[in-house]
This record gives C-alpha cells, sequence and structure tokens, in this order.
C-alpha cells in the first residue's frame, strides 16, 4: 500500500514526525517543572531570581570594579561575595527540608 500512494505515504511518515516531536518536546519540558509548595520555597526562589540578576548586572559591569580598588569597587566585591554565601547556603541541606 506504501508504495501505492507515496504522497499519502510522505504525509503519514511526516504526521509520526510532527507527532513524536511534539511529545519528546511535552516530556522535556515536564521535566523541568518545579513545583512550589510553600511560601518559604516561592521566597526562596525569588531571592535566587534576585541574586542572579544581581550578578549579571555585575558581570556586565565588571570592567569598571574588578580591577579598582576604590570605595565602589570593594562595596561591588563584597556584594559579589555574599551572594556567593548566600547561594551556597541555599544549597546545604539542613535538618527539617
Amino acid at each position: 500500500m506504501l508504495y501505492k500512494y507515496p504522497d499519502l505515504t510522505k504525509r503519514v511518515f511526516a504526521l509520526l514526525v510532527m507527532y513524536f516531536t511534539r511529545t519528546r518536546t511535552l516530556i522535556e519540558g515536564l521535566t523541568n517543572i518545579q513545583l512550589l509548595e510553600s511560601s518559604r520555597s516561592i521566597q526562596t526562589l525569588n531571592n535566587i531570581k534576585r541574586m542572579h540578576l544581581k550578578l549579571k548586572n555585575y558581570q556586565t559591569d565588571t570592567v569598571f570594579w574588578m580591577q579598582k580598588n576604590n570605595t565602589v569597587s570593594k562595596k561591588a566585591k563584597n556584594e559579589v561575595t555574599d551572594i556567593f554565601k548566600a547561594f551556597t547556603n541555599y544549597c546545604i541541606i539542613t535538618e527539617g527540608d
């Protein structure tokens, strides 16, 4: 039957490819979903997003503060250090989590 209707065969295979591609994409997307069950986890995620944004801003402006030794540079270096410490603290599993 496949050799009698090449156009139909082509469309069937295209439909199968589209179906399995969508299914794979959906499954990959579902594996990236994280449910936030409590206000604490939502607050933690918001804090991490806020700190990530700060780090991106510091990265953009790194030329202005990284190799300098003025007050603004020291403040930026301290804030980046504090952000990394906070990230580390979020990664440590504590009892009751």
